[in-house]
């Protein structure tokens, strides 16, 4: 459990192993708190490690929440696996598949990310079956879970490259581990300056008339608030209910408005 006088945090980490946690601990002087999950406690940051696998990624991201802290924040930091990608390369989700039920989450970057982002796919168990996507174990779990605490603009994905078909999942050990996360921690740093400016900028859009009209589940309406505030970061102005007449329920309306946001230049990406 928490202590007195321990600040309440603004950012939340999960992270799989020790190895990929240690330099993260130590970059932001994380203090060892217990708990059911290995628990670490900054002045503005946690970080749990959580284990290998979804089940665990999702608990550990829950019982994090638990904590009742205030931070919308939420980052799963880690290895993974990739066809193309150089070792070494930090990749932001743009897209979160579960392998086995091909389930789609799509994390929003209502502004300029500080690296690459890709497809990332969660597996059972580890594969060399390598495609033009990363490879990992947690992701997609820890994204739904995160979902259920807070909006999805705030909540990343943020792997680097371990292995592909030239560099061997093999060789992958606890001092490589950290030796490739203290690499992206100027990555992770800029991750959070970006999500925490979040709040910073132009308030979310007035939900209000499109709650009013259609059906959302709680889900549904974080994609929606991440949608609008996607849509005027990219177009330079709201969008209202008058531009879709002919959604007939909340799904319709959410497919219609990600169609519209999909065919909006990118900020800057290649």
């Amino acid at each position: 459990m928490l202590t007195e006088g321990v600040a309440a945090p603004q950012v939340h980490l999960v992270v799989a192993l020790p190895g990929e946690a240690e330099p993260i601990i130590a970059h932001y002087d994380l203090v060892a708190s217990g708990g059911r999950f290995p628990l670490f406690v900054g002045s503005d940051v946690f970080l749990t490690v959580s284990g290998v696998g979804k089940v665990a990624a999702a608990g550990a991201t829950a019982y994090l929440a638990a904590l009742k802290s205030p931070g919308e924040i939420w980052i799963n930091v880690g290895l993974a696996g990739h066809g193309s990608a150089p070792f070494g390369t930090a990749l932001l989700a743009h897209r979160v598949t579960d392998g086995e039920t091909g389930r789609n989450q799509y994390p929003m970057h209502t502004t300029t990310p500080p690296c690459q982002t890709a497809h990332v796919i969660t597996l059972a168990r580890p594969s060399t079956q390598y495609q033009e996507a990363a490879f990992d174990m947690e992701a997609s779990a820890f994204f739904e879970t995160a979902l259920r605490f807070s909006t999805v603009e705030r909540i990343a994905v943020l792997k680097v490259i371990s292995d592909n078909p030239f560099e061997s999942i093999a060789e992958i050990n606890r001092a490589r581990a950290g030796a490739l996360c203290e690499s992206l921690l100027p990555v992770l740093d800029a991750e959070i300056a970006r999500l925490r400016a979040l709040d910073s900028g132009p308030p979310a859009p007035d939900l209000d008339p499109f709650l009013a009209r259609w059906h959302f589940t709680v889900t549904e309406q974080h994609q929606l608030r991440a949608l609008l505030v996607r849509h005027r970061a990219l177009a330079g102005a709201p969008i209202g209910c008058a531009d879709f007449q002919s959604a007939k329920n909340g799904s319709h309306l959410l497919r219609q408005l990600r169609e519209r946001v999909a065919a909006l230049p990118l900020l800057g990406l290649d």
